[in-house]
């Protein structure tokens, strides 16, 4: 198992324990350790048996979250469970929908590319969006080559704020009013990261799609049922103003580039992660994540049985045919896949309760997973200033 090459790290982190590797007078997850509480360190047996168990081995529950200590996760992560890739890395685009948990992707993804020393298309430009023209010049260039070496690594910001993209009415006249912009938008992809880039779309099941939108717009229902620019979210994200824009948009995927666009699914989201990271070639710890984002105000939104006709339609249609295509690709992957997403999932459990330790490292993969936590639209906000000045221009990873 992974135990025995994790043994000779661990021995010499065990000559050299950091000052704040432990969890201090109280445990990590914030309760008061009972007063037979002991600061002696765990034999290696047990070492070696929590980070087996971090990384997918034996049953739930055979270890206590709360008895986790940052140099597990540390060492954990170090080693990515196994799960390391030392191929070159994929350039990737996301396609980044709003309300399908793409703040915690795409926050994961811009602090894994500042660790890997990506360069991300974003730093040539001072938007919070994917600029226009991209999508705009692809149609108007009609000698668009299909084979160029691009200039990113990867891009993953929306591509529209919430007044232009949820709505009936198209944008930008000729760029979105014919149900063809997605498509634009994958060829101004490739001409910045190149004609082989990578391209992910995140979906969600319609019903929790409308309330989690609603729900963040702050729209009431009566509002969205009585506006029929408003139906049907997911499709107006992808520009499909249209019945026959969603028909002609399924009927044409992938758009000559199988193999290279891919979808993702927020209600599997661990799953999805590891096979993102799979198909571009990263490693297990570059895609664990750390998010406390949740609704906290459900608004009431008639169950499916009883929303009104027209509503989800186009919604249901784009996941009745682009999920079953994420399972193909969960069926194809290697016999580890699931042991791997057990593992993700285990560690992103863990990570709440290392990273509220009183005492921590400051520096190091762990404290990076930990400061780029994901508790709000201004958390992911602050990570984008911080590739910004950080590292645009620089080829350089941090520390």
């Amino acid at each position: 198992m992974l135990a025995t090459c994790l043994l000779l790290q661990w021995a010499s982190a065990l000559a050299h324990p950091p000052a704040d590797a432990g969890c201090g007078a109280e445990t990590c997850g914030n309760e008061r350790a009972t007063a037979t509480f002991s600061p002696e360190l765990p034999s290696q047996d047990k070492v070696a048996a929590v980070q087996d168990w971090l990384c997918g081995f034996g049953a739930d529950g055979e270890v206590s979250l709360v008895s986790l200590r940052w140099l597990d996760v540390q060492q954990v992560l170090e080693h990515s469970c196994g799960f390391v890739n030392s191929s070159k890395h994929e350039r990737f685009a996301l396609v980044r929908t709003h309300k399908t948990g793409s703040t915690t992707v795409a926050t994961t993804f811009m602090r894994s590319g500042m660790w890997l020393g990506l360069r991300w298309a974003g730093c040539d430009d001072n938007s919070r969006f994917v600029p226009h023209e991209h999508a705009c010049k692809a149609r108007k260039d009609s000698n668009h080559s299909s084979q160029n070496e691009g200039k990113y690594d990867f891009e993953a910001r929306h591509t529209y704020d919430r007044t232009t993209w949820w709505t009936s009415e198209p944008y930008l006249q000729q760029c979105d009013a014919d149900g063809r912009h997605f498509e634009r938008t994958l060829m101004g992809y490739e001409e910045q990261m190149g004609s082989e880039v990578k391209i992910f779309v995140l979906i969600r099941e319609a019903h929790s799609h409308l309330w989690s939108t609603l729900d963040f717009f702050q729209v009431p229902f009566t509002e969205f049922n009585a506006s029929e620019s408003l139906w049907n979210p997911l499709a107006k994200d992808l520009r499909l103003l249209q019945e026959d824009h969603v028909e002609n948009f399924l009927a044409r995927w992938p758009f000559n580039r199988t193999g290279r666009l891919h979808i993702l699914v927020t209600e599997e989201l661990p799953a999805s992660m590891v096979l993102f990271r799979r198909k571009v070639s990263w490693s297990l710890r570059d895609v664990v994540f750390l998010s406390s984002r949740v609704t906290k105000k459900r608004r009431k939104v008639p169950d499916p049985a009883s929303m009104p006709p027209g509503r989800l339609n186009w919604d249901e249609r784009l996941n009745e045919v682009l999920r079953p295509l994420f399972k193909t690709e969960l069926g194809r992957q290697s016999k580890d896949f699931q042991r791997e997403v057990l593992a993700l999932n285990r560690i992103n459990s863990a990570l709440p309760l290392v990273c509220a330790q009183r005492e921590r490292p400051s520096k190091g993969l762990l404290a990076n997973v930990c400061d780029a936590k994901v508790d709000s639209m201004q958390a992911g906000r602050e990570q984008v200033l911080l590739y910004r000045s950080r590292h645009c221009g620089s080829q350089k990873s941090i520390d």
